[in-house]
């Protein structure tokens, strides 16, 4: 007669009795990073967007300053006291922030607000008619969870301040011919001398931006074959808005530009600009 245990059980081992306990633990761990570098990635556009928006501002304000250029040229010794500091620093910098939008700095979690956009190192017609424009501004991560989410960025913009029609070179035609505006290596014509085509902007760049780097048609920059060589070790390039190439010395020929005014009948080859050949010639 088989023998009964009373009173005893024997106890059952379920594996993964632990597991449901051990996941929150992993899940705890893991999703905050996770989740924290989905905002670091955030913070990165973020910083693209801020800095392509200063860059398109720091265009229009040095196409705004370049023609304020010529009125205060033209105006008459009372005229310019009256006009004050119109082709300044100051100036350069209060375009800007009109050109951003007066929240713009601080809504974009720049530091300082419209006070961090510095503009300390531009240099507007001293002595000359250059137009360079350079601000530096940092940038705080609204995410930052470490203490370290800052990134300071130093943009800048180049141009010459428009003086007259008396600054290019002509060639007269003593016959009642229509003119067209060229440059000297150009394979376009252009019928308005204020198209944008022909303005030379020179923006500067740090180096590392160049990967993501476009030009106003949304073309990808190569290196310039005179002078590419020379930004080895250089924390700085130099491009055009509408240019193919990246300079690493501001003086290269290729930035310099001649503009032409001649007669219809001498563009030769040369095409019509697509921006301003609206119309019938």
């Amino acid at each position: 007669m088989n023998k009964k245990t009373r009173g005893l059980t024997t106890p059952k081992i379920i594996q993964g009795a632990y597991l449901p306990a051990a996941s929150t633990v992993e899940a705890a761990l893991v999703i905050p990073l996770f989740m924290y570098a989905a905002l670091a990635v955030i913070y990165i556009l973020q910083i693209k967007a801020v800095s392509v928006r200063i860059q398109n501002a720091l265009y229009e304000d040095a196409i705004r300053l370049s023609g304020y250029a010529y009125v205060y040229e033209q105006a008459s010794a009372d005229e310019k006291r009256t006009m004050g500091e119109a082709l300044s620093v100051m100036s350069a910098w209060a375009l800007l922030i009109e050109e951003l939008g007066g929240t713009f700095a601080k809504d974009n979690y720049i530091v300082g607000g419209n006070a961090g956009l510095v503009m300390a190192f531009s240099k507007v017609c001293e002595n000359d008619s250059v137009i360079d424009l350079q601000v530096t501004y940092t940038i705080k991560n609204p995410f930052d969870i470490f203490g370290i989410g800052k990134v300071t960025l130093t943009q800048g913009c180049k141009t010459d301040g428009w003086l007259g029609e008396n600054k290019d070179i002509y060639t007269v035609s003593e016959d009642n011919e229509k003119y067209v505006y060229v440059t000297e290596q150009g394979e376009v014509y252009h019928k308005d001398k204020n198209c944008t085509y022909l303005t030379r902007v020179i923006m500067r760049k740090e180096k590392n931006e160049l990967n993501g780097l476009c030009n106003a048609d949304g073309q990808k920059y190569y290196p310039c074959e005179r002078c590419s060589n020379t930004s080895f070790g250089s924390k700085f390039i130099y491009v055009t808005q509408y240019g193919d190439r990246y300079h690493g010395d501001i003086t290269c020929t290729q930035l310099a530009r001649t503009i032409l005014k001649i007669p219809v009948s001498s563009v030769g080859e040369r095409t019509l600009c697509v921006k301003c050949g609206g119309g019938n010639d």
